[in-house]
């Protein structure tokens, strides 16, 4: 008679993670993971994980907003180089 596998559950989580993340590996000096997960803690962060990705979604905003201002400013430039003259 088979005998039924038991559940393994830090095999499911690491099955899960590998199916719905994507690991990121950062190389910092030294000093700087101390001072990172200080950092993530005075800001609230759960983890420096949590820390990492809020600091991601910010500078994605911040870059989208610089970038959308730049082009709308390109776009008005050429938009007014092409005017013909007199209008």
């Amino acid at each position: 008679m088979e005998e039924k596998e038991k559940f393994n559950q830090s095999k499911y989580n690491y099955q899960w993670a590998q199916e719905n993340y994507y690991r990121l590996t950062v190389l910092l000096p030294k000093n700087q993971k101390d001072k990172i997960k200080a950092h993530a803690a005075r800001c609230g962060d759960a983890s420096v994980n949590a820390f990492v990705n809020r600091a991601i979604a910010e500078a994605m905003e911040r870059d989208a907003a610089r970038l959308d201002a730049q082009q709308a400013a390109e776009l008005e430039a050429l938009a007014h180089a092409h005017k013909p003259a007199g209008t």
